[in-house]
Order: structure tokens, then sequence, then C-alpha cells
């Protein structure tokens, strides 16, 4: 109450409060104390320095070695790059950030990346582009690399040898295997690569199955076989359009359209100069079916046994939403080239 008298007993090195109204307390360290371990800290700096430069000093020659190794090694590598301003500001950059991290998967990185910007000429788009991967690579975690080098590999490119189950289950083994282990669902993944530049995610979706039988109709598609397909055009007719490439035959007499849409193939049947009398009951005769997800599964698992756990993670995760950035196809290509031995040629997708 107002104007009660306040008695308190205190003992020695105790501290006694008393208020009648609201009280802020703080008990941390005194200013005198403060500077006491800002002094003592200082004081040490010098001895880390040194420490730090001899560390710094081995980094920077590992990393020396790895660059002259990566262009000795190569023989599309062009070493007149290094006389190239930029590309010697660039080579600087990547040393500082080797230097920081020490990490060995990172310097590999970094030089295979420079290894192909030495071949990028001019201010080019494919130059920019390597430019600032170079500067992200070394910023990105093993969660990161994976899910550029995954969404690379399933989104932008289409394996050759996937003609069949067989063959591309095997193929998409072999590229995702040593990915799997290290791909987040955690979405904080994807908005970091997305403030580097690497991609965004967007509204729309490309889940497995669309991937996959988008890319791999021969492999993953109900196909018609070529006797069904004579009726409403011989096979004469049939045999001009397969030799004209609109049409293609598999090894088990079944029909792929080369051209999926109708104006186009009628189009192209035009330009070919065949007979379209037929053309578009032709196109309609030979229309496929995509497998589903579980005929999916079912035809890659002899050869996938893991299938299942890629459909999970893609599907379950940010990556059926994340579209790739130019600096993020060319991130995800260089790991994957390292980590399976993918020998597509870059400029196919950074031009």
């Amino acid at each position: 109450m107002i104007g009660e008298k306040q008695r308190q007993d205190t003992a020695e090195n105790s501290v006694g409060i008393q208020s009648g109204r609201d009280t802020n307390i703080n008990s941390g360290l005194s200013t005198d104390q403060m500077r006491a371990i800002i002094e003592c800290v200082a004081d040490q700096i010098p001895k880390y320095a040194a420490i730090a430069a001899t560390v710094v000093d081995s980094r920077l020659r590992d990393f020396e070695e790895r660059i002259v190794g990566r262009f000795s090694a190569d023989s599309n590598a062009d070493t007149k790059a290094f006389e190239d301003p930029d590309f010697q500001y660039l080579l600087r950059g990547a040393q500082h950030a080797y230097a920081r991290s020490g990490d060995g998967d990172v310097a590999e990185q970094l030089a295979d990346l420079i290894a192909e910007r030495s071949r990028a000429k001019g201010k080019s788009r494919k130059a920019l582009t390597l430019n600032r991967a170079i500067e992200v690579a070394p910023l990105l975690t093993e969660n990161e690399i994976a899910e550029l080098s995954l969404a690379f590999a399933i989104r932008r490119v289409c394996f050759n040898g996937g003609q069949s189950p067989q063959a591309l289950g095997t193929v998409l083994r072999i590229v995702t295997e040593r990915l799997l282990p290290e791909v987040s669902i955690e979405e904080n993944s994807y908005i970091y690569m997305e403030s580097l530049g690497c991609g965004k995610l967007s509204i729309g979706t490309c889940d497995l199955t669309r991937a996959l039988s988008g890319n791999y109709k021969m492999a993953l598609s109900h196909l018609p076989a070529l006797d069904t397909i004579v009726e409403p055009a011989d096979r004469a007719h049939i045999d001009s359009l397969v030799a004209a490439g609109l049409l293609s035959v598999t090894s088990d007499q079944r029909v792929l359209q080369v051209i999926a849409d109708q104006s186009e193939f009628v189009r192209a049947v035009e330009e070919a100069g065949l007979t379209n009398e037929r053309t578009v009951a032709v196109f309609n005769a030979t229309q496929t079916r995509n497998y589903e997800k579980h005929e999916i599964i079912g035809a890659l698992k002899p050869w996938y046994p893991d299938i299942d756990r890629l459909f999970e993670l893609w599907d379950d995760s940010p990556l059926k939403h994340f579209d790739l950035s130019s600096v993020g196809v060319a991130v995800g290509f260089i790991n994957l080239r390292r980590t399976c031995g993918f020998g597509g040629d870059i400029d196919i997708w950074v031009k």
C-alpha cells in the first residue's frame, strides 16, 4: 500500500531490492568486466591469424593443384582463358570460396565449373551463367546440390538409352542412387535455392509420373500394334510415314508417334510430300496411353529396386514445383557429370 513502510534483512554479499512500483533489473557484467574479456580475446587474435594463414595457404595450394590437374586432363578446357581479366577475377573469387570452406567437394565442383567457363567466349549468356554458378556453388549445401542435380536429370534430360523399361530403370538407378540420400523434403531448402537464383517454386506441378511418361513414351506407354493400324491405312502408306520419320516402329512391331500434336503431324505429312488423305485416321489409330504411376513402378522395379523411394521423394517434396534457372541447370549438370559420369554437353542447356 502507498505509504506502507518496507523492511528487509540481507546477508553479506547478497543483493536486496525493494520497490513500490514496477522494477527492471539488469544483472549482467559490468563495463570493466566486458572490457577485460574483449582485451583478453584481442591478445589471442595474432595467434589465431597465424594458424589461419597456414590453413589458407595449404588450401590455396590444394586448389591450385586441382585446377591445373583439371585443365591438364581435359583437352576441351581452354588455357587461354587465364589471360582474360574477367576469368582472373572469377578465379580469385573461387580461390577465396575454397579457402573459407576447405570442402573437397566444393573444390571439385568449382574446378569443373571453371573448366567449362574457360570454353565460353566474350560476354555470352553461357559465360555469365557459369560466372554466377561459380559464385553460387560454394553457398549450397549437399542437400541443394543433390536437389538441383535430380531436378535437372528428371526435368531437363531425356536419356537416349531409356527406350525400354530395363534400359530406363538401369539408367535412372545409376543417375539417382547417389543423390537420393541427400535430397531434402524441407521447403526451406528450396526457398534458399530460390534466393540464390537457382530456380523458383511455381504454382504448377510436374509429378514424377508426368515427367517420366512424357520423356520416355516408348518405354512407359501402351503402344498400338503395327497390324492394328493397317486398317485405316495400307502398309505401304505406314512404311512411307516411318521412312519420313513421322512414325517409329519398335522391335516388337509397335508404333510410336514422333509428333504428338495432330495439326503439326498433318503439316509434317504435307511437308514430306506424302498423301494426307488418311492422315487424321492414322494419327488417331496411333494414339498411345501413358503408364500410370503403379504401372511405371511395376515396369521399372526389377531394374531399379529403389524406384518407390524416388517417387516418394519427388512427389512429397517441393521438387515437383521447382523450376530450374540457367544457373541451377549449370550446377546440376556439373554435379551430375561428376557423380555418375553423365556425358551430355552443357551447351545443349546453357546457351
